[in-house]
């Protein structure tokens, strides 16, 4: 690698609080990414180099919205307008997840909530668990099937559901175009306390 790559990387991450600075609108995209988890890691090192919180915020929302002509339909909060929103006491640890399946997922760092906001395939399934904590699924496009010991749900767009802890669940996602919806777990998922297994558990 040369000298000049090392300093290019070295010094990327100070760019936006440049632009910024320099009166200039940006906007952050993560296309291009190799790994879409790496986005909002990178989004925070440029806060940690310069750029002010409220800036990032804006390259995330508000200034998309506008460099497209979409202002009036998205980037921030107004009557008749969509967005998806977290509203909270402190700061949130926000990490993009892998696998299937995929979305963002939000941890407040009191351990006492965790909001996800997910896209699954269609044909996806999850291995059944008994959870830990309270699970509230609000279903935005397609169709969750949310299988119990006693229940078998289908939950479509608009609709929601509530699995209480202690209670064997499954979630699949059988139809044609997948499903894409928002998990709240109280008190916040972890792997630690999600409890899955393989299989139905005997009656």
């Amino acid at each position: 690698m040369s000298l000049g790559q090392l300093r290019h990387w070295y010094l990327a991450p100070e760019n936006a609080a440049k632009l910024d600075s320099a009166g200039l609108t940006i906007a952050f995209t993560a296309h291009g990414l190799k790994d879409i988890g790496q986005f909002l890691s990178a989004v925070r090192k440029t806060v940690e180099r310069g750029l002010g919180r409220d800036a990032a915020l804006a390259a995330l929302t508000s200034h998309p919205a506008a460099i497209v002509g979409k202002s009036g339909e998205f980037g921030s909060l107004g009557v008749g307008k969509s967005a998806s929103f977290v509203v909270a006491t402190g700061d949130l640890n926000m990490t993009a997840t892998g696998g299937d399946p995929g979305g963002f997922k939000y941890d407040s760092q009191t351990g006492k909530i965790s909001i996800a906001r997910m896209q699954s395939p269609a044909g996806w399934e999850e291995p059944g668990q008994t959870p830990e904590f309270d699970e509230y699924t609000v279903v935005l496009k397609g169709t969750l099937r949310v299988e119990t010991k006693k229940d078998d749900f289908y939950v479509h767009q608009n609709q929601a559901i509530m699995v209480g802890k202690g209670e064997w669940v499954r979630y699949s996602s059988p139809e044609e175009e997948g499903a894409e919806y928002i998990a709240i777990c109280i008190p916040a998922f972890s792997p630690e306390t999600v409890n899955r297994d393989d299989k139905i558990p005997e009656s």
